[in-house]
């Protein structure tokens, strides 16, 4: 089988049905090192238990692991998925999987050459001498690689199945799991053509219209059905998903070492996660905000606004408007973008109030964004890391873009017409939390999201002090704090016993109608919360999250401080090996 990260679920659930064990007892994986072969077979033929600081090295001391990629915890969970079918077998019927990436000694790699020439063909070799071996055995194997290994009619001929049919002729079957074939757009109308075929089906090539499909773009590609002999249609490709290493990893001091000398040797710099082709993006939002159904209503009572213009007109019949946050949310972001770029907001507003950030770190911001100082990152991370808010979802990337893009607008402007950031988070003195956490964030716990919560009067006194100095702003923050028909213990019931009726709220996107252009911001007639209207951004299962970067969490500091927020607020200590800290992206296409 062809292997892409989205198949592994299929093939975990392939190794669980009794049948498979029936037809096949031997796996031959290419994501592992066979020097590591004796510590594979111990966890998972006699069963041992065995750590993960041991166990891993199994992937991650291979010729790949500079890149990370089989540091997905994909590849592990397939092992422990076979593990578990093996503790219900006798051992002699178990399955055993064969480790068939080159073998590699890293403590021996002194060179970048070194490395090179464990690459290539010698990965090949590896891989054709263990599926040779099964066969000698006259047994049958489930082999899981890189689809190029096993490509029929490989250019050039010497790939791993080209060198097993020299002396084994027709022994492979290779399902192709199904990604983007041909070029440009064409794999639209393939898709188009599946739409009735369910997620999970296999389909034969041979004489199929699917068949005929070129495998790349290129003019001389071959057809998919030179190349192999079954597709393994998985879902629309735009739905898929690719796992990458989840931030446990990389608090592993061992690895990070390891990691780190291992880029030098090889790529001249220590390990840098974009150039790794780590992706912060990934599918989706949580359950999507309730909020009333404007699809659902009559089409003449709504109304759908261009929503740069929209926010633009409110701002004159209003002096502040309230812009619901979707946390970490890209499409969120790239809005904001538009918002801020656009010449005519400096005219309109001269503060934005934003929930992420400790107003205590005010003269940081000041410094970087108006005054357009060079503040190192080191120092600006302060102002969203050590937080009441006390989240690890404000070290989105987005955040720290928003002030980027912010400063560059302001470096173009004269200093009198500048827009401020004002930090409207309660004030967290990280000293005396410290010292007693307990005593210290006490009135945040005793009054939450209530009238005397210290988090809602500060951001009530943020939007009370802009309006009191004649100024007009917007104001980030999740809706939760700005609206009036939710929740009768937010900022929003503060500041309007002063300021009646000076407040507009566009809060998050929800349920809308596809057709409507995104990013736009809807009206209806009729709507409950006054002063109010929607950000249709798109459905909620096109959105795309902008995940915190899993190496914040190698300073020492903020890993204190976010479990003692994590204590105080009765929750358990921060787990990076559970879901909520798993980096899934949507899945990268290339030609």
């Amino acid at each position: 089988m062809g292997k892409q990260f989205s198949q592994t679920a299929q093939t975990r659930s392939f190794v669980e049905s009794p049948a498979f064990g029936q037809k096949v007892h031997n796996i031959i994986v290419d994501f592992g090192n066979p020097l590591l072969q004796p510590v594979l077979d111990r966890y998972l033929i006699d069963g041992e238990l065995m750590a993960n600081s041991v166990l891993r090295h199994v992937w991650d001391d291979t010729t790949e692991s500079p890149d990370l990629t089989w540091d997905s915890p994909l590849y592990s969970e397939l092992f422990d998925t076979i593990r578990a079918v093996n503790l219900g077998l006798p051992k002699e019927q178990r399955l055993r999987v064969t480790l068939a990436d080159a073998p590699i000694s890293w403590r021996k790699v002194q060179t970048k050459e070194q490395w090179l020439n464990l690459r290539g063909q010698p990965r090949e070799d590896a891989l054709a001498t263990a599926v040779e071996d099964v066969l000698g055995q006259h047994e049958r194997a489930l082999v899981i690689s890189a689809g190029v290994h096993l490509y029929r009619n490989s250019r050039p001929a010497s790939n791993a199945r080209a060198l097993v049919e020299k002396v084994a002729p027709g022994t492979f079957f290779l399902v192709l799991p199904q990604g983007r074939f041909g070029a440009g757009d064409s794999y639209k109308e393939v898709e188009r053509r599946e739409q009735a075929v369910d997620p999970g089906s296999i389909t034969l090539l041979r004489n199929s219209w699917l068949g005929a499909q070129p495998l790349i773009g290129a003019s001389d590609s071959p057809r998919l059905e030179d190349v192999a002999d079954a597709v393994l249609y998985l879902g629309s490709s735009d739905r898929l998903t690719k796992m990458q290493p989840n931030a446990l990893v990389f608090k592993d001091e061992e690895f990070w070492t390891e990691l780190n000398r291992r880029w030098k040797l090889i790529y001249g710099m220590p390990f840098d996660l974009a150039k790794a082709g780590f992706d912060l993006r990934g599918p989706g939002i949580w359950p999507p905000p309730q909020v009333a159904a404007v699809s659902a209503r009559p089409a003449s009572s709504v109304v759908v606004n261009s929503g740069v213009d929209f926010v633009l007109e409110k701002l004159d019949q209003y002096p502040i408007v309230g812009i619901g946050d979707l946390h970490m949310c890209l499409q969120y972001f790239q809005f904001l973008q538009q918002l801020v770029k656009d010449p005519r907001l400096p005219r309109k507003v001269q503060d934005i109030v934003v929930e992420v950030g400790n107003p205590l770190y005010q003269g940081v911001v000041d410094s970087y964004v108006l005054e357009g100082k060079d503040v190192p990152l080191a120092v600006r991370r302060s102002v969203w890391q050590e937080a009441a808010m006390g989240w690890y979802v404000a070290n989105s990337q987005i955040y720290e873009a928003f002030y980027d893009q912010l400063r560059a607008v302001n470096l173009k402007l004269p200093k009198e017409a500048r827009i401020r950031v004002i930090l409207g988070d309660a004030p967290l003195d990280v000293g005396r939390f410290r010292a007693n956490p307990d005593q210290y964030f006490r009135p945040f716990l005793a009054y939450k999201e209530t009238l005397q919560d210290p988090r809602e009067i500060s951001i009530a006194a943020s939007i009370t002090r802009v309006m009191a100095r004649g100024h007009r702003a917007l104001v980030l923050s999740g809706s939760g704090h700005l609206n009036l028909t939710q929740r009768s213990g937010n900022a929003r019931h503060i500041f309007e016993r002063s300021y009646p009726n000076k407040f507009y709220l566009i809060d998050e996107s929800g349920p809308g109608n596809p057709s409507w252009p995104t990013p736009s911001i809807v009206t209806w007639a009729d709507d409950r919360e006054p002063n109010h209207a929607i950000l249709w951004l798109g459905p909620s299962d096109s959105l795309t999250v902008v995940r915190p970067s899993p190496l914040i969490y190698r300073d020492t500091a903020y890993w204190t401080f976010i479990n003692l927020m994590a204590g105080v607020q009765g929750r358990y200590p921060v787990d990076l090996a559970s879901a909520s800290f798993e980096y899934r992206t949507r899945y990268p296409w290339t030609q």
